[in-house]
């Protein structure tokens, strides 16, 4: 989990490790796919680890989150300091909040995630389901805020919806 925070941050502009954007879920998934022992005995060579309840996921997730988040919002910091006037304590604050907020839609991705392990045990609708991420976040956010997609938002979910079926991700679609 925090080996996936970490890439995550580190594709961000200031790094500028934009290549590590294709791995950097991985650690999550596989944190999320292979959480726990089963409580049953098995026969065959190598434990299984089964996927992580509900609750772990949400919470793996969203730890995850928070770190994500604060590590790529880090500037919240200094907004709220110099131009809102707050001290160094209620700067902190208000970040803190901010990722206690925002990292919810990772918590709900990893929730999501586990319900969807709990239904495929080769665990290959929770993988495709991965793909979609980026859109989930924008979507939940809009729904969260109250905000319709703007027809320029819808263009841009399609095509995050997309670009995991493709290799040249960067080219808009014709459809």
């Amino acid at each position: 989990m925090l080996l996936s925070a970490g890439l995550q941050i580190v594709i961000f502009p200031l790094l500028n490790l934009y290549f590590l954007g294709w791995i950097a879920l991985a650690p999550l998934l596989i944190a999320l796919l292979q959480a726990r022992e089963p409580e049953t005995l098995q026969l065959t060579e190598g434990a299984k680890l089964l996927p992580a309840s509900p609750g772990q996921a949400f919470l793996l997730s969203y730890v995850c989150g928070i770190i994500w988040y604060a590590g790529t919002c880090y500037w919240i910091y200094s907004t709220m300091r110099h131009y809102g006037g707050a001290s160094a304590p209620a700067a902190v604050g208000i970040m803190f909040l901010f990722c206690l907020y925002v990292a919810l839609y990772h918590g709900f991705f990893g929730l999501a995630i586990s319900l969807a392990a709990r239904s495929d045990p080769q665990n290959r609708l929770p993988l495709v389901l991965a793909g979609f991420r980026p859109a989930w976040i924008q979507q939940a956010a809009s729904w969260l805020a109250g905000r319709k997609p703007t027809a320029a938002r819808q263009w841009m979910y399609r095509a995050m919806e997309a670009a995991p079926a493709r290799i040249a991700f960067l080219i808009p679609s014709a459809a």
